[in-house]
C-alpha cells in the first residue's frame, strides 16, 4: 500500500514537467522558419510566384493589381499603356487587356522649353565632333552648332564660366564618359537634354575598338586584339 502511493507522487511531480517539455518542443517547432515553398502562395491561375498570401481571392487580388497599375500610370503618364508594369504585375492571368508593346517608347521632345523667362544659353555635345583645335576660330565657336564639344565634360567644364540658365544639348548617338560628372552649387540653372528629335544616350561603359580577323583556333572563328582601351589591354575572339 505504502509503494503504491509512493509511486503515485512520483508519477504526479513527473508528469507536469514532462507536459511542460512536450508542450515547449512542439511551440519550438511552430516558430521555426519554413522553407520557401511556392505552393505556400495564393496564386491567381496563370500566375507565377505572385507574392499573394493564401486567403486572398483571385478577384480582390486582381483588383489591387489592376488599381497599382491604373495609379503607375498617372505617376508616369509618359509611359502610355505602362506596357513593363502591365508584365510586372502579372495581368495577363486577370484577363485585363494589355497594352501595345510599342505604346510606351520614348520618343525625344522635338521642342524644348526655356528656363524662367531669361534666355538660355546653350552649349552642343556631339560624339562624332573632330578633336577640338585651338585656332581663334575654334576658340570662338567652341561649343556652337558648328564647333560642337566632343565629351560631357569639356562642355562642363567651359559652362562654368558662362552665365546661367544653360542647356548642354546632346546630339544623336553614345556619349561615353569615362569619370564620373560632378555637379555643385556653381552648376545650378544648368540642364542637360538631347537635341530636338534626336536620341542621345550616356553610357558610363568603355568604348572598345576592335580589329576583328580570322583565327587559327578554331573553323568560323575570329580574333581580335583590342587597339584602344582606356581601362584594360588584352585580346578576345569569338564565333
Amino acid at each position: 500500500m505504502l509503494r503504491l502511493v509512493a509511486c503515485l507522487l512520483v508519477s504526479a511531480l513527473f508528469l507536469p514537467a514532462t507536459a511542460a517539455t512536450q508542450y515547449g518542443r512542439q511551440r519550438q517547432r511552430q516558430q521555426q522558419p519554413t522553407a520557401y515553398a511556392p505552393q505556400s502562395y495564393g496564386d491567381v491561375p496563370g500566375m507565377i510566384y505572385s507574392g499573394t498570401p493564401i486567403g486572398v481571392p483571385p478577384s480582390a487580388d486582381c483588383a489591387l493589381r489592376t488599381l497599382a497599375w491604373e495609379y503607375g500610370k498617372k505617376l508616369q503618364p509618359n509611359r502610355s499603356g505602362f506596357r513593363t508594369l502591365y508584365d510586372a504585375l502579372q495581368l495577363h492571368a486577370c484577363n485585363v487587356t494589355a497594352p501595345p508593346l510599342l505604346a510606351q517608347e520614348w520618343q525625344p521632345p522635338l521642342t524644348h522649353s526655356s528656363i524662367g523667362k531669361r534666355r538660355t544659353t546653350l552649349l552642343y555635345v556631339d560624339p562624332r565632333a573632330p578633336q577640338e583645335g585651338t585656332n581663334v576660330d575654334s576658340l570662338r565657336l567652341r561649343g556652337s552648332l558648328k564647333a560642337p564639344f566632343r565629351s560631357i565634360h569639356a562642355a562642363l567644364n567651359h559652362s562654368r564660366s558662362l552665365p546661367k540658365p544653360l542647356d548642354i544639348v546632346l546630339r544623336q548617338g553614345t556619349h561615353f564618359i569615362g569619370q564620373t560628372v560632378n555637379l555643385g552649387p556653381e552648376d545650378s540653372g544648368l540642364r542637360f537634354r538631347n537635341y530636338a528629335g534626336e536620341e542621345a544616350i550616356v553610357s558610363g561603359a568603355t568604348k572598345v575598338d576592335l580589329q576583328w580577323e580570322p583565327s587559327t583556333a578554331c573553323t568560323g572563328c575570329t580574333n581580335s586584339r583590342m587597339m584602344r582601351c582606356a581601362s584594360f589591354t588584352g585580346s578576345a575572339s569569338g564565333s
